[in-house]
């Protein structure tokens, strides 16, 4: 951030895999993330479990409503058979004192900290996000040259593995479904 404008903090979750074997657990962890009061909530992806979470949609809509009291959220789409797109973009219906930013494609969002809202011009904190790795969406995805060097800080967000991170159970990432580190690092 520049010097006379106030730190930016955000907090950054992801995979909640919403069910009702572990809403307990996500309600406590709200709870405790609304007391912290961030800049902006950022939940990246595998919000819901699947197909069948369509049916949880109204309580996960509460939570987000508990987080949007206090600030606005950034949900990002995940994987698709994780979090359908219907169920995310319901998401969006969340009614509370702050906005809720959906998006179920790769994008930017500039984010202006003073104002705790998104604005228009990149005068601002840009956000720029990228979904599970369709890897024609990853193709298209393309920062400005000057993406990590502009005046007010970037963040780069996501929903997707490095080729050849290990998984739970010593599983390798298939290559299929991955983003190459070597892209990543080409990124400016």
């Amino acid at each position: 951030a520049m010097a006379d404008s106030k730190p930016f903090r955000f907090i950054h979750t992801a995979d909640w895999h919403a069910t009702p074997d572990n809403f307990e657990t996500l309600w406590d962890v709200v709870h405790q993330m609304a007391q912290i009061k961030p800049d902006l909530f950022v939940i990246t992806g595998d919000i819901f479990d699947g197909f069948f979470s369509l049916d949880f949609v109204d309580q996960v809509v509460e939570m987000i409503e508990i987080l949007a009291e206090q600030c606005p959220i950034l949900i990002i789409r995940g994987t698709p058979s994780h979090d359908v797109k219907a169920a995310i973009e319901l998401l969006g219906r969340a009614q509370a004192s702050y906005p809720v930013y959906v998006f179920v494609r790769p994008g930017t969002l500039y984010f202006d900290t003073q104002l705790n809202r998104a604005v228009s011009q990149a005068s601002a904190t840009t956000i720029k996000f990228l979904m599970y790795p369709e890897m024609r969406l990853y193709k298209q995805f393309s920062p400005p040259d000057n993406f990590l060097q502009e005046e007010h800080p970037s963040i780069f967000l996501g929903h997707f593995s490095v080729n050849g991170c290990t998984l739970p159970h010593f599983k390798m990432q298939s290559s299929t479904d991955t983003v190459e580190a070597a892209d990543l690092l080409k990124l400016p």
